[in-house]
């Protein structure tokens, strides 16, 4: 009896035993701390804009960037100018740097955990403003033949720089050789032509685009008869030279408008002649006409008296 209630209390302890071992086990697995690693950002592309920039210009910043872990992002920025640091703002004005500079930016992300690794830009050059032409303007707006043109131009330059221009002439659509300064020489105008001018811009540093004038058309001037033709026939004949002038030059042409009919007008000279059988009893009218074969014409009517 004494054995048997020794073996049942030694089962009861290694039950205990075994329980409480079994709990402790089991407290030990549900207090195990559970760790979450943070993802910084990165930056997928940092690019600056505009790509093509010049002193007047200001620098921003075009980037893509992602968080594993939908973190806000902040930036840092920092400019190089000839890869020396110059600024730590999102943005650059280039007012106060020179032409060819060559600019970059690095750009580090942050997700107020940690920084992520930065990202660094490709290089910009900083340009030039070619001038602008606002205004070619050809004067005398009223040009007649043998009249020197002038060419009147208003150009600008964002950088205040010294604007030289270039001058191409061009009459009737036909550009005109050794003539490349503003004015045009007038020997080279006659009436009807068309006259323009092609201007080119430049600075030190480029060209600006070409600008093409009003076209000009020299006005046709008509002829001008100087001459006074005599009232009366001498010895039953009569002779008159006309002379005219033409303004612009053009080779002029004699007509009759109306006349006896035994009187004749030299087409080329002007020379006007009457061979008369007897002296006309009443007064003859007779009407000239001088012609450029440009539209421009005169006309000179007088009286022969009556024999």
């Amino acid at each position: 009896m004494k054995n048997k209630r020794l073996l049942l209390s030694t089962v009861v302890l290694l039950g205990v035993i075994w329980f409480f071992a079994g709990e402790r086990n089991e407290e030990v697995t549900l207090s195990s701390p559970s760790i979450v690693k943070n993802h910084f950002p990165r930056i997928a592309r940092v690019e600056i804009f505009p790509s093509e920039p010049d002193l007047q210009t200001v620098l921003t910043v075009h980037l893509e960037s992602a968080d594993l872990d939908h973190d806000g992002v902040t930036y840092r920025y920092q400019w190089f100018v000839n890869k020396k640091e110059v600024s730590d703002q999102p943005v650059l004005p280039l007012s106060g740097f020179r032409r060819g500079d060559l600019v970059s930016v690095r750009v580090i992300p942050s997700d107020g955990k940690g920084d992520g690794d930065f990202a660094q830009s490709s290089v910009v050059k900083i340009g030039n403003n070619p001038p602008v032409l606002a205004l070619v303007k050809l004067l005398p707006e009223q040009l007649k033949a043998g009249q020197a043109v002038r060419a009147e131009v208003q150009g600008f330059d964002k950088e205040g720089d010294p604007i030289h221009y270039d001058y191409e002439w061009y009459i009737n659509d036909q550009p005109v050789d050794r003539s490349t300064g503003a004015d045009l020489d007038g020997e080279l105008i006659r009436s009807n032509d068309r006259v323009a001018v092609k201007v080119i811009p430049s600075d030190t540093f480029s060209q600006g685009a070409p600008k093409l004038s009003n076209t000009l058309i020299v006005a046709n001037q008509p002829p001008e008869i100087s001459s006074l033709p005599p009232t009366e026939a001498e010895e039953g004949k009569y002779v008159y030279q006309v002379i005219a002038k033409d303004p612009d030059g053009d080779v002029l042409n004699y007509r009759l408008e109306e006349a006896p009919p035994e009187m004749t007008l030299n087409t080329t000279s002007g020379l006007l002649e009457w061979n008369m059988k007897t002296p006309p009893a009443e007064n003859v009218k007779v009407k000239i006409q001088v012609d450029d074969a440009k539209g421009g014409k005169s006309i000179q009517q007088f009286l022969i008296r009556k024999g």
